[in-house]
C-alpha cells in the first residue's frame, strides 16, 4: 500500500522526471541547473515523503 506522509510538489516531481530519463543526478542537474547532491537532497526527500524508494541505486550510477 502506498501512503504519503506529506503532498509531493511539482517541482520535486520535475526533478525525478529528469534523473529518470537523464540517468543520473548529474546530468538531471545540467538540465535543471541544480547540483548533482541538491538534486541527490531532493530526490532522498521525495523519497521519504513518498514512504518507498523510487531509485536503484549503484556505484555506476
Amino acid at each position: 500500500m502506498f501512503f504519503m506522509s506529506e503532498k509531493l510538489s511539482w517541482e520535486d516531481l520535475e526533478i525525478f522526471f529528469h534523473v529518470a530519463e537523464s540517468g543520473g543526478l548529474s546530468a538531471a542537474g545540467r538540465l535543471t541547473g541544480l547540483s548533482p547532491p541538491t538534486v541527490g537532497r531532493r530526490m532522498l526527500a521525495l523519497e521519504q515523503r513518498a514512504g518507498q524508494s523510487l531509485f536503484h541505486r549503484a556505484q555506476s550510477g
